[in-house]
């Protein structure tokens, strides 16, 4: 009975000892994340403009009177229209009135602008030219795909930083 007892404890020692080694010979590892943050300033501008048709002095001013119009006056301040500007929606309202019933249309366009600088004078035609509603949908960066391959470049370079500092601070 002594022998087998002897038996168990000897191979105990031996996987302990077995395993101090494992330990020893690891090697320590520790996880860190880093993160890195870039503000850009958009280049693309996606804008959508609604004309409605509407009566001024009982006088209805059409869809395609205000369409030529803005079209006109878009490429006086540097827009191609035909480049730029596309068709998004159409639709059509049926108003009842007393004197006047009457079918009123809207027609929605998305204009994309390249320029910053183009959209202060693009809000002032709106303007001059009663046009019912100018909506910025989007914006976007053509090199957005390079701009977040070097943000994430600095945020790796960041982790390693850390990791670098953690590991001195404990003599590693």
């Amino acid at each position: 009975m002594k022998n087998i007892f002897l038996g168990f404890a000897f191979a105990a020692l031996c996987a302990s000892a077995t395993f101090a080694q494992q330990t020893q010979t690891e090697r320590r590892m520790i996880e860190v994340s880093g993160s890195a943050e870039q503000l850009i300033t958009p280049d693309e501008f996606t804008f959508k403009i609604t004309i409605l048709e509407r009566l001024d002095k009982k006088e209805k001013i059409t869809i395609e009177q205000q369409e030529t119009l803005l079209k006109t006056e878009l490429a006086k301040i540097g827009i191609d229209p035909l480049k730029d500007l596309s068709i998004y929606d159409l639709s059509s309202n049926y108003i009842p009135r007393k004197k006047i019933r009457e079918v009123m249309g809207s027609k929605d366009y998305r204009l994309k602008l390249r320029e910053i600088g183009k959209i202060a004078p693009l809000t002032e035609l709106v303007d001059r030219l009663n046009i019912s509603k100018l909506d910025l949908i989007s914006t976007e960066h053509t090199e957005i795909t390079r701009l977040r391959r070097e943000t994430k470049m600095e945020a790796m370079k960041a982790a390693k930083e850390k990791a670098a500092y953690l590991l001195g601070a404990i003599g590693e």
